[in-house]
This record gives C-alpha cells, sequence and structure tokens, in this order.
C-alpha cells in the first residue's frame, strides 16, 4: 500500500511540473514583444540616467550646435631634463651573449633600453654613458651611446 502511495505522490508532483510550465509558457506568449513596432520598444535616458518610454523633452539651451564645439590641443609639459639633447646614464645592466641592456638615466632614474648595435664598444656594468633617448611603441630605448672618461 505505501508502494501506491508514492506512485500517487510521484504522478502528483509530475502534473504540478506540467502545470507549472504552461504557466510559464502562457506568461512568455502574454509577454512577447513581437509584434511591436520599433517606437513603441524604445527607452530613453534623461540626463540623470533614469529610463522612460517617454521621449524627453528637448530645450533650446540644451541643444548645441557642431560649429560652437572648439578642439585644442593641449601642449605637452615636458619633464626636467626631457629635451631631445644628449643625457648622462650609467649601464646598470649589460648581457653581451644576448646583446642588449639597461641604462639608467642619471636625470630621471628611468630605465632605458640597449641594443648592442647603439654601443661603440663592449661595455661593462657601472660604466658612464652619454646618449640621445628614443621612443616607440614598446618604450624608451638609448641611439648614439658614447662612452663618459
Amino acid at each position: 500500500m505505501a508502494e501506491n502511495q508514492a506512485k500517487k505522490e510521484q504522478k502528483k508532483k509530475k502534473a504540478q511540473v506540467k502545470q507549472d510550465k504552461a504557466e510559464r509558457a502562457q506568461l512568455r506568449k502574454r509577454n512577447n514583444d513581437k509584434g511591436k513596432s520599433l517606437e513603441e520598444m524604445y527607452m530613453y535616458v534623461d540626463e540623470f540616467g533614469n529610463l522612460s518610454t517617454v521621449p524627453l523633452k528637448k530645450s533650446p539651451a540644451d541643444s548645441v550646435k557642431l560649429e560652437e564645439i572648439v578642439f585644442q590641443t593641449v601642449p605637452r609639459v615636458e619633464q626636467a631634463g626631457d629635451a631631445d639633447g644628449a643625457r648622462e646614464g650609467q649601464i646598470q645592466y649589460y648581457n653581451p651573449s644576448k646583446g642588449f641592456g639597461f641604462i639608467t638615466d642619471s636625470l630621471t632614474g628611468e630605465r632605458v633600453f640597449v641594443h648592442s648595435s647603439e654601443l661603440p664598444r663592449p661595455v661593462t656594468e657601472q660604466e658612464k654613458v652619454t646618449f640621445f633617448r628614443g621612443r616607440n611603441e614598446k618604450g624608451s630605448f638609448a641611439t648614439n651611446v658614447t662612452m663618459k672618461s
């Protein structure tokens, strides 16, 4: 008799799940946006970020003409010693087998990449040098490196 009761409970649960599924399908059909025009689906955002289905009223003060917009370039502020002139520094790291190293700029403390093709002779770490700084997408690099005596 307990088996019969368990079967009834199971059938009851299945019927409930089926009914819930049918109700959800009906709800989806009622809330379907198909058939609405594009204008009915528009949402508008006011200046405070609130959404509305009603178009916002424009005041004449809010409209800006394209001709009235002024674009200006801001001059770059150069840091101390950021001129294109020669710089002084010290070789902090150099790997002769790989052919590159880094120079620490004595003025800014910035590490600048240096390739062996820019060096007049083999160098060792802690040597003082003068160089010109170049810039590419990877960062700063040293060119025209000369040894300081």
